[in-house]
């Protein structure tokens, strides 16, 4: 009986993102602007969510994780496709970067974590190294901290748009 309730729980997904895949595509489409790339978002919608799908208990909230997830991945793949475009990149500079990725990437790496430490708070600092280092979901760094799931996106959100501002400015003050 358990193992029933278990194997239609995990079906609620596979059913609702049938059930809305066309809906689901328009609002992909309205986002990333392109059939192909809006394709792309709804397999990556669904297998975040496939991760996450013990966690459904119902078509409702299935559906309304499906839309955010959904939402939230075609937004991730237009600030994936501007960030590449807005790079500038000379025949030097391409050359640098392609002879010496790993000094590159640990350069970027150290600016990264130097604004951690010293642009974040405490919180923020352990909420960053629980998700990205450890690998923990929004529950157990929730636990581990005190705090409700929640409050740690939010957190988790302006730690990452502070990192993210803080390295912007860094170099728009050295480009000019």
């Amino acid at each position: 009986m358990v193992n029933n309730m278990a194997q239609c729980d995990e079906h609620i997904l596979t059913r609702v993102f049938t059930r809305l895949r066309t809906r689901l595509l328009g609002v992909a489409q309205g986002v990333v602007g392109n059939d192909d790339d809006a394709a792309d978002v709804l397999q990556d919608a669904f297998v975040r969510l496939w991760l996450h799908r013990d966690e459904l208990t119902d078509d409702n909230q299935a559906a309304r994780m499906t839309m955010t997830a959904v939402r939230n991945a075609s937004i991730d793949r237009v600030r994936r496709r501007q960030a590449k475009h807005l790079v500038p990149m000379d025949d030097q500079q391409v050359g640098n970067i392609t002879d010496e990725p790993d000094d590159l990437r640990q350069h970027v790496y150290d600016e990264v974590n130097d604004i951690v430490q010293n642009e974040l708070t405490s919180t923020q600092r352990a909420i960053i190294e629980m998700r990205e280092l450890q690998g923990m979901d929004y529950d157990e760094i929730a636990h581990h901290l005190g705090m409700r799931p929640t409050a740690v996106r939010v957190q988790l959100s302006r730690a990452r748009k502070r990192v993210r501002d803080t390295y912007r400015t860094n170099h728009n003050r050295h480009e000019t």
